[in-house]
């Protein structure tokens, strides 16, 4: 026989404190164990849908947190159980960014040149419904230098640049995806872009350009 149980607050109840997670591209996620009756316990399960979102847990997460995947439960063999619910969010505006230069040999009006070149690797989170690349991912096109050599010494190049960029597959914590991409900065050649004549200095341009969803494998 269950046993009669007395509270102010309908199950389920929060079993000690939640546990909170970080990464670095701002992906949040939190876990709480709660305690039911067990003879509640499967209808209570069924209220923590994936998808569904997960409310009265203190966290950073900016938007909500929201349940992913099914949660666990375990009956405790005293007319309890405990239900361990996992929900994922995130810190809105946060993002991880790495940059490394590299050598490159390219033809520019049909001349073979070396460049010192930016490479990115960039994570951020993204929720359901939402394009997977940030407005500001134009922003690489200028943010660090690209640098040419010349008479032995590199020096910084003034060509127009184009971004090539490569993303790897999502992550997907349900409502939640953790996005990544390669980005490449490279020299274009000054005389052509998007099929006119430019001068007047250097150019700034997308090639591929941006679009949603993003080009899986841009074209060289």
């Amino acid at each position: 026989m269950n046993p009669q149980i007395y509270a102010k607050s309908a199950p389920p109840w929060k079993s000690g404190g939640s546990n909170v997670e970080r990464w670095e591209s701002g992906l949040i996620r939190v876990t709480q164990e709660y305690l039911c009756p067990t003879a509640q316990r499967d209808s209570i399960t069924d209220g923590f849908q994936v998808g569904s979102e997960l409310e009265g847990i203190a966290s950073p997460a900016s938007d909500g947190l929201y349940v992913f995947p099914a949660p666990n439960s375990q009956d405790m063999n005293d007319g309890f159980s405990k239900i361990s619910v996992s929900a994922y969010g995130r810190i809105a505006g946060v993002s991880s960014l790495s940059m490394v230069y590299s050598q490159v040999t390219i033809t520019v009006s049909g001349t073979p040149l070396v460049f010192l070149v930016p490479n990115y690797r960039v994570l951020w989170v993204t929720k359901s419904g939402e394009p997977p690349i940030p407005d500001e991912f134009n922003l690489l096109l200028t943010r660090d230098p690209i640098y040419r050599l010349n008479m032995g010494q590199f020096t910084v190049s003034t060509y127009p640049r184009k971004m090539t960029y490569t993303p790897s597959p999502s992550t997907g914590f349900g409502e939640m995806q953790e996005q990544v991409y390669n980005v490449e900065i490279t020299p274009r050649d000054a005389d052509f872009v998007g099929g006119t004549i430019e001068t007047g200095g250097p150019v700034v341009i997308v090639d591929p350009p941006i679009v949603y969803p993003p080009i899986v494998d841009p074209p060289a």
